[in-house]
């Protein structure tokens, strides 16, 4: 009995239905092997050359070196010393303005009645307003693509209040030095792993400075004829730093891109100010400044190698320095009619007041700043402390607006904003926990499926 059920399992399987499904499963088994073995060699070597295609996760002593780097810097802003020292160059900046108008109104014979007595159009007072948060928007959105294809998740409100953060510490630091370590610091804190937090600051600036380079380069070559026309002292120092600006750019480049040509660069530099008796630990600082060139190398290559978030920075950025140089020209239209012709000529003078205060060690360039407008922006704003108005309220967009919105941000986080850190820290928590789960269930799943396919088939006997 047992013989014959045997002989007609054995019968069954010979059918042309069973033989064909057979055939069917042997080729997928021997397909799906190949990929898998040709998945682990290119895995291999995708391993060996760059990093993950994930996010911009650095080795665990580079990203500790440079988010311990930036807790330092943090701490150091909030260290008494250090709000002094912000509050002593917030009052040199408002000391300089002060002066400023001081001098206008001793040589123009100028009073403060003809001053607040200017008509303005608020329509257009409005509009700059408007203008300012629209930028704020954009640089957020940059910020916020970043954050999306990092972590998978849709932050608008920490990359608006990042974003504006970074703004205000970049204002009251020298050299525009203290915006990326907070908003390195900031991240983390609110729930973004260091390695990523770090990544998302240096990809924002390389973004921003190719765009830039570019556009000042062009804008500088087509007005090329008014440059040369302008103050002498102005002009050396928009092309000073225009040139400070491109060698940046460039050295970012070549460090990002060429795997030989920024380390052999980054030694020989470190070797020169060493032998100068600049730099005195020579092994310590090449290690800094090696794992600084990692970082920017691999932050490069992973987003500069995704079309989804190079395109829209790449767009988002240009919109955001053409609005932001666009306030004189908004500010032209507050006192005098629409002209559409004089737009990119103001818009020519904010890139060229902007380039000859890069340099000034003072926050957000005090000083030089408002010196280069006064005297840049003078022919377009006749009339008795017309270009004194205009230059506050050039300066009041351009500077002291992110100075109050941070501060108000800060006093936000203050009272209400880091008490709803553990709650969203616990929630992100349970998601992560709920979606490990998740994926440890499927795992399972595919294991079973699996193994029903090879139970599924059974081999024949050989014939002898």
């Amino acid at each position: 009995m047992a013989e014959s059920e045997n002989n007609q399992r054995l019968k069954n399987l010979t059918t042309p239905l069973v033989k064909k499904r057979r055939r069917s499963l042997d080729i997928y088994r021997q397909s799906y092997g190949k990929w898998r073995l040709l998945k682990l060699k290119l895995n291999k070597f995708y391993f060996k050359q760059v990093k993950p295609k994930t996010a911009p996760i650095y080795d665990e002593l580079h990203t500790e070196s440079k988010f311990e780097g930036a807790k330092k810097a943090v701490g150091a802003q909030k260290s008494k010393k250090k709000r002094l020292l912000s509050f002593l160059f917030f009052a040199i900046n408002l000391a300089i303005v002060a002066g400023i108008i001081i001098y206008q109104f001793s040589t123009d014979d100028v009073t403060l009645g003809d001053l607040f007595s200017t008509s303005i159009n608020w329509w257009w007072f409005v509009a700059a307003v408007a203008l300012f948060f629209v930028t704020m928007g954009i640089d957020s959105l940059r910020l916020f693509i970043l954050i999306k294809h990092s972590t998978k998740r849709t932050r608008a409100y920490l990359s608006y209040k990042t974003t504006a953060l970074g703004l205000f510490y970049d204002r009251i630091t020298p050299m525009f030095t203290g915006g990326q370590p907070f908003q390195m610091y900031y991240m983390n804190k609110r729930g973004i792993s260091a390695g990523t937090a770090s990544g998302l600051p240096i990809a924002k600036f390389i973004f921003h400075q190719v765009v830039f380079a570019l556009i000042c380069i062009g804008v500088l070559i087509a007005q090329a004829s008014f440059i040369i026309s302008l103050n002498p002292f102005v002009m050396a120092a928009c092309y000073t730093g225009l040139a400070a600006m491109v060698l940046l750019t460039v050295g970012v480049l070549l460090l990002s891109v060429s795997k030989r040509v920024g380390p052999a660069l980054t030694k020989g530099i470190v070797k020169l100010l060493h032998k100068m008796r600049i730099v005195k630990r020579y092994e310590r600082t090449y290690a800094k400044v090696m794992t600084a060139v990692k970082e920017y190398n691999v932050t490069f290559r992973f987003f500069f190698s995704n079309f989804k978030i190079l395109a829209p920075n790449l767009l988002l950025s240009l919109g955001l320095i053409i609005g932001f140089y666009s306030f004189p020209f908004m500010i032209y239209c507050m006192f005098f009619p629409f002209d559409l012709s004089l737009w990119f000529t103001l818009l020519t003078i904010a890139i060229v007041c902007d380039l000859s205060a890069s340099l000034m060690p003072l926050p957000g360039g005090s000083g030089a700043a408002e010196v280069s407008f006064t005297v840049l922006a003078a022919a377009y704003f006749p009339g008795p402390g017309l270009i004194v108005l205009a230059m506050l309220l050039w300066r009041f967009f351009t500077y002291y607006g992110y100075v109050f919105q941070g501060i108000a941000i800060i006093f936000y986080d203050y009272i209400i904003g880091n008490r709803k850190i553990p709650i969203l820290l616990n929630r992100f928590a349970a998601e992560d926990e709920a979606k490990r789960q998740a994926e440890e269930q499927e795992k399972l799943r595919q294991e079973e499926h699996e193994k029903l396919l090879n139970n599924d088939i059974i081999k024949l006997p050989r014939k002898k």
